[in-house]
């Protein structure tokens, strides 16, 4: 979602892993319309949630059994803006907790 270029849009849709969309996207990173970690990227990141929960009941079912359990993605061995901006440090022996 964050280019504009259908062939690239393509190229990325045809990888059969998650990490192999991702390592073709980063060959394509000057092309890229929407800029990682924008409002752009957010509600893209909004869109793809609710597709998919729209798309896998069962998931929405787990989802609505976890009442207000607080998800979130495990970034301490990645502890970069990105890796902060969608997750979070979990380590406490690094965060010094």
């Amino acid at each position: 979602m964050r280019f504009a270029d259908e062939e690239i849009r393509e190229v990325i849709r045809n990888e059969k892993s998650p990490m192999g969309a991702k390592m073709k996207a980063k060959r394509y990173k000057d092309a890229m319309a929407v800029q990682p970690m924008s409002d752009d990227d957010l509600e893209n990141m909004i869109s793809c949630l609710r597709l998919k929960i729209e798309q896998h009941p069962e998931l929405r079912e787990m989802l609505m059994e976890s009442g207000d359990a607080y998800f979130v993605e495990d970034c301490t061995k990645r502890q970069r803006s990105s890796g902060l901006f969608w997750g979070d440090c979990l380590d406490r022996r690094r965060v010094g907790w």
